[in-house]
């Protein structure tokens, strides 16, 4: 699990470094008529084992304001549950960059900064949940329907959800594997 979350870090900080050069067409030009995407995602959710065992189901929306030269700006929100008590909460802001492309095809990836909250049920005293610091680093696919002026969109992405816990001084990999729908607005 480490191996592939080095993998997905070091794929997306070469994407966005490589970003700056891309120049293959206006890289979001599909958005200039329609610069906000909602997303609607399904996925799953596979937790280091510091937290959890296996994976678990998980769901999700996503509202970002894309520019046309490419960079996108927004936030993030899914939601999971751990053994059918312990409710998960993923919530971030975050920036992406599309890479341009002739086609209806276009390649992201992104870099957020967020909160991951876990409230357990099953603890009786006040102190019933805990949050985390969260850092997302994502690499995905977004399909349009059309090249000029799309209205929706096929998302599929790749995440290491970085969770820094407390207790045990650590640092976890969480990988989500997502599809989903987006509408542009």
């Amino acid at each position: 699990m480490r191996k592939a979350a080095r993998l997905l870090l070091i794929g997306v900080a070469f994407g966005i470094l490589g970003a700056t050069g891309a120049r293959a067409q206006s890289p979001a030009s599909h958005y200039i008529n329609r610069p906000w995407e909602f997303n609607f995602h399904l996925g799953a959710l596979l937790f280091d084992d510091e937290i959890a065992d296996g994976g678990e189901l998980m769901l999700g929306a996503r509202l970002v304001h894309n520019w046309p030269s490419g960079w996108g700006f927004g936030g993030n929100f899914d939601y999971s549950q751990i053994e059918d008590d312990v409710d998960v909460f993923l919530y971030s802001g975050e920036v992406d960059y599309t890479f341009g492309s002739p086609t209806r095809t276009h390649f992201f990836v992104g870099l957020g900064l967020g909160a991951a909250s876990f409230s357990d049920d099953r603890r009786p005293d006040d102190d019933d949940s805990e949050t985390h610091l969260l850092i997302p680093l994502a690499i995905g696919v977004k399909h349009f329907n059309r090249t000029n002026d799309p209205n929706w969109a096929i998302r599929g992405e790749l995440r290491d959800n970085i969770i820094r816990l407390e207790d045990p001084d650590e640092t976890t990999h969480n990988i989500e594997l997502s599809a989903g729908i987006s509408f542009l607005l």
